[in-house]
């Protein structure tokens, strides 16, 4: 890809119920939030598609640092996501990329 590819992420979590998928492109600076575009559906059975509509001036990835911060200046434990979990996400995604790699399913 060029050098002035957007950065771009996409999402989707699958429920029993529901499934919600959010994308993000982000133009050509990262930085500038008012360049960026994001969406967030949430598909339920039988019911049209729901649009939920975002505070385009927040940034995800700025609210988690500052989570974070916050937790280790007043030495308090992670509790939104803790490291228990991010190990078990860091497991998940070593599994995948091996299965990619290998071309076999690998159990968990």
């Amino acid at each position: 890809m060029s050098e002035n590819y957007p950065f771009t992420m996409t999402f989707r979590i699958v429920g029993e119920t529901k499934t919600a998928e959010f994308a993000m492109s982000a133009g050509f600076n990262i930085e500038n939030l008012a360049s960026s575009k994001r969406n967030l559906h949430v598909f339920k059975k039988d019911n049209d598609p729901a649009k939920v509509e975002i505070d385009e001036s927040i940034d995800a990835y700025q609210m988690e640092l500052d989570y974070f911060a916050e937790c280790v200046e007043s030495d308090k434990p992670l509790a939104i996501i803790t490291p228990e979990q991010s190990r078990e996400v860091l497991r998940v995604v070593l599994a995948i990329k091996e299965s990619i790699e290998t071309g076999r399913a690998v159990e968990l």
